[in-house]
């Protein structure tokens, strides 16, 4: 009777675990097919692991730097034939990815983030790489470091737009960040350190002047 009673709980717990992983499964493909720029594009996927992303990608990918410390290049290449999306294993950290700047049409993390000593870093190092208008795609376990990544992504400067899922982030079962954010066009960051340029220039001004009457 007493074994019975524990059971129905633990059944019920694993029950939703599977529900769970699914749903993610099927919102992590959707996150990606979705909102992968299509068209020649180059994606940087931070923690590839074993590459179960890569059947994913939309068609046009033509390549996606698998970005992970442990990456195995003869595991992920048989899967990339197999999903017919060229890949190349770059064997960095999230924070420190090797890659040029403004060199890739999206960035995708569904792990790294959580696993990451430094999420602002991996946030800032995605704004680094990524061309501007393009995004930074994210479904992320909000346990440990990765808890604090939606407030990270929605601080972070250089985003024109972040969209995260709210009852995902408040979940009190499986709390989650998923969400895309959206780097600045070129125009608003010229427009905005021309700004800043304007701004120093009138403080500057302001000071000579202030001087002279003295």
């Amino acid at each position: 009777m007493l074994a019975a009673a524990i059971a129905v709980p633990v059944v019920g717990l694993l029950a939703l675990r599977i529900s769970v992983y699914f749903r993610l499964q099927y919102i992590t493909a959707a996150m990606i097919g979705n909102n992968v720029p299509t068209g020649e594009t180059r994606v940087a996927e931070l923690g590839i692991g074993t590459g179960k992303n890569l059947y994913y990608y939309p068609e046009g990918t033509v390549l996606v730097y698998g970005v992970d410390m442990t990456a195995k290049k003869g595991l992920l290449e048989k899967t990339a034939v197999a999903a017919g999306v060229p890949v190349e294993v770059i064997n960095a950290g999230p924070a420190e990815t090797g890659l040029p700047n403004a060199s890739v049409d999206a960035v995708v993390s569904t792990g790294a983030l959580g696993i990451a000593d430094d999420v602002r870093g991996c946030v800032k190092e995605s704004l680094r790489i990524l061309k501007p208008g393009r995004p930074l795609i994210f479904v992320e376990s909000m346990t440990g470091a990765a808890s604090e990544a939606p407030q990270v992504v929605r601080n972070e400067g250089g985003f024109k737009a972040v969209q995260i899922d709210e009852e995902w982030e408040r979940s009190p079962w499986a709390p989650h960040a998923i969400g895309v954010a959206i780097k600045e066009d070129i125009g608003t960051e010229v427009a905005s350190a021309e700004k800043e340029r304007l701004a120093k220039l009138e403080r500057t001004v302001g000071k000579g002047v202030r001087k002279k009457r003295r």
